[in-house]
């Protein structure tokens, strides 16, 4: 979900993500990745919008739990000109295996208009 937001003269472009992890895995780590640089469209795509990615910021939120909502609130300076792109991201553990899979959400393109 995205949805934008002017609160005390304070305009927020927000990216909200849910998880729901099932039995025999476990939350290593999740958050969200994010752009506030104006990336085109295409610098954004499944495949490079990725951890590591150059121009890419990862905002990593404290909690493991398996299910919950995080949300990322973006500052917007000047709402026709500031473009934010982000998708959520999942790090999991098999129990069982001991074996990580990062999982990713789609990647959201937005400005404040």
């Amino acid at each position: 979900n995205v949805f934008t937001t002017d609160l005390n003269n304070k305009k927020k472009i927000s990216f909200s993500v849910t998880r729901d992890v099932p039995d025999g895995y476990e939350v290593v780590e999740h958050g969200m990745l994010y752009n506030t640089s104006g990336m085109s469209q295409e610098l954004t795509e499944d495949d490079t919008f990725v951890i590591g990615a150059d121009g890419v910021n990862k905002y990593e939120y404290g909690t493991t739990a398996p299910k919950g909502v995080f949300t990322l609130n973006v500052d917007v300076t000047n709402k026709e000109s500031t473009k934010v792109a982000a998708r959520g991201y999942m790090i999991v553990k098999n129990k069982s295996t001991e074996h990580e899979d990062i999982y990713y959400s789609g990647v959201e393109y937005r400005s404040y208009n």
